[in-house]
């Protein structure tokens, strides 16, 4: 009975620490995301990721973040309020949402440049996007 305790309670501790166990992210991609994410998202997402919702929902605690392709093809596209990004590059899209992914309070891991050069090939066949930047200068 005791075996099968120690056991029980040692498959416990196990499960228990690959739940809580934090992905492993790249530091190079990570800090490369924070600077874009400076650059082109703080402005309305703010510097802590908690933006000013409904216009700019929070990205700090966002559950919706588990879904990387869902995070490339919103940089990529935009939605709603958001522009889109198609200069960005699949490295660099790569990096901001790695960084978004596990700043803050978040905690979901990397993104790889293939799984975001896979989301992007699918929304090529999808019309040319504008730069938030062609109403500027045109």
């Amino acid at each position: 009975m005791l075996k099968i305790a120690v056991g029980v309670l040692s498959v416990a501790c196990v499960i228990a620490t690959v739940a809580v166990a934090q992905p492993v992210v790249d530091s190079v991609v990570f800090e490369h995301g924070q600077q874009l994410y400076q650059d082109h998202c703080a402005l309305c997402h703010q510097d802590a990721g908690t933006g000013h919702p409904p216009a700019f929902p929070a990205l700090s605690g966002n559950d919706q973040l588990g879904n990387p392709g869902r995070i490339v093809s919103t940089i990529r596209q935009g939605t709603g309020t958001m522009p889109p990004f198609p200069d960005l590059t699949a490295a660099e899209i790569t990096a901001v949402a790695t960084y978004i992914r596990n700043a803050w309070a978040n905690g979901f891991g990397g993104v790889t440049t293939a799984d975001a050069t896979a989301v992007l090939k699918g929304l090529e066949a999808d019309e040319d996007l504008a730069s938030v930047w062609d109403v500027v200068f045109t």
